[in-house]
């Protein structure tokens, strides 16, 4: 196998993996799929040519022939490549490489070749309006397209000029010296470029957090939402039977719909009531939050408008180790965390696969539960505002709040000390040994804390790329 001869190369003549992607042109993540057998390349691809080359060099240098040459039956270049190439796929079944072209990245790599998107659309015969598109997320780019051809060979035109070639070493995070040349360094700024699932979402989270709107603007509800409470429900939006009396404090619903009705109960009586906490947990799909537009609306504006009257709301996400819902459950809160009114954190436990749950609580107002097996059209869930169900919703909150960390911060920066952004700066990112932190450079000034250990890993490799 060729990832084999890989390693076992690389282990001969004791070649790191970070040095033998920087020569390829490749990025560290890229050669570690080709290392570990998930990216097969043709037995034509420059890398195997590059690869050869490379240990023959580091074999005379270190007067390592003999253990070249035990291994692969030769020191010579042509020799090692037909070695190392061996059982490489035939050029036409290389497979199709879907990934997509990152639109920060594009932003990035213009930004470093001083080329506008006026100027990069008329040299790829492309509305300069469908470039912005690709850079802010809304239309997505295939490596395995003309279109990216051509993009790359532009950037790369003027990226290869003496003045620009420092900045082009910083994007493909080598010194300027050692840059490759030719086909390699073609390929090395198409990955670049490129991404996987992970670094998506991390763009995506990234594009999310540069658009942002000042925060009175993403947290200005509409006060006229309760006129649109759905029909069968009172004015207040509580349950009511036949006669028109209120409907019990105790209640049963069924079903996603039945949640949705009992969340809408709670958060009106909530509000009413005048609580100024409200704690959240459930690791419920949120198709019973989607599925219903109109419903959506009406939550969306509820949960700003408790926001807004400084209720501090405590969610507990379910979000395991799946990045890409990590990065989904904060873009999905992002309104509400400008506010400064949300206390997100994650539990630590695994929720397992066999029952869902959900706990909403206003301490000492109302509360909704309920579990059922995964995978049914929701369940029963009991609305409640009785004495005894709420002292027991308080206490398994406790317990899940004991078994959860902070998930993301968000802090506002304000007054003399804060540094003004140069001319194109969007975003800073900072890693710690605790924490990713993302600091918006232009208004609204904000910086995000994400605390969780996936968000750190999934950021240093991000910045690796």
């Amino acid at each position: 196998m060729c990832a084999e001869r890989i390693k076992k190369l690389m282990t001969a003549l004791g070649m790191s993996g970070q040095e033998t992607a920087a020569c390829c042109g490749v990025s560290p993540s890229y050669f570690s799929r080709i290392k570990n057998g998930k990216r097969k390349l043709p037995e034509n691809h420059i890398i195997w040519k590059i690869l050869a080359e490379k240990a023959s060099r580091i074999a005379r240098e270190k007067g390592q022939q003999e253990s070249l040459r035990q291994l692969t039956g030769s020191d010579e270049p042509d020799a090692v490549m037909t070695w190392l190439s061996a059982d490489a796929v035939p050029e036409q079944q290389e497979i199709s490489d879907d990934r997509t072209c990152s639109g920060e990245r594009l932003r990035m790599a213009m930004n470093a070749a001083g080329v506008s998107a006026a100027m990069l659309g008329k040299a790829v015969r492309l509305d300069p309006s469908q470039i912005s598109r690709i850079q802010n997320g809304s239309r997505s780019l295939r490596k395995d397209t003309s279109l990216f051809d051509n993009i790359c060979r532009v950037l790369l035109q003027e990226l290869k000029q003496p003045s620009k070639r420092m900045h082009l070493a910083g994007l493909l995070h080598c010194h300027e010296e050692d840059l490759p040349e030719g086909r390699a360094l073609s390929e090395g700024l198409r990955e670049w470029l490129c991404m996987g699932e992970e670094q998506k979402a991390l763009s995506h989270l990234l594009s999310v957090i540069r658009g942002l709107p000042y925060i009175e603007d993403a947290v200005a509800p509409d006060l006229n939402w309760r006129a649109n409470i759905a029909a069968g429900e009172g004015a207040d939006g509580i349950s009511r039977d036949s006669a028109g009396e209120r409907a019990s404090d105790s209640q049963m619903y069924k079903e996603r719909s039945g949640l949705r009705a009992a969340v809408e109960r709670f958060l009106i009586r909530a509000m009413d009531a005048g609580t100024d906490v409200l704690c959240f947990y459930s690791d419920e799909p949120m198709a019973w939050v989607e599925e219903d537009p109109a419903f959506l609306y009406r939550w969306k504006q509820m949960m700003m408008e408790c926001a807004l009257k400084g209720i501090r709301i405590y969610v507990i996400h379910s979000v395991d180790q799946n990045l890409s819902e990590i990065t989904e459950t904060v873009v999905k809160w992002m309104p509400l965390y400008l506010n400064g009114q949300v206390f997100s954190c994650y539990s630590r436990r695994s929720r397992g696969g066999r029952f869902v749950h959900t706990l909403f609580l206003a301490p000492g107002i109302a509360c909704v539960y309920g579990s059922h097996a995964a995978g049914e059209n929701g369940g029963l869930y009991h609305y409640s505002e009785e004495e005894t169900q709420l002292d027991s919703a308080q206490r398994s909150w406790k317990r899940l709040a004991g078994e959860a960390s902070p998930l993301v911060r968000v802090i506002k920066e304000t007054g003399p000390d804060v540094k003004p952004a140069e001319a194109g700066e969007y975003l800073e990112i900072r890693l710690d040994s605790d924490s990713v932190t993302i600091r918006r450079l232009q208004e609204p000034r904000l910086s995000f804390v994400l605390c969780h250990p996936r968000m750190q890993e999934a950021f240093r490799d991000y910045l690796s790329l």
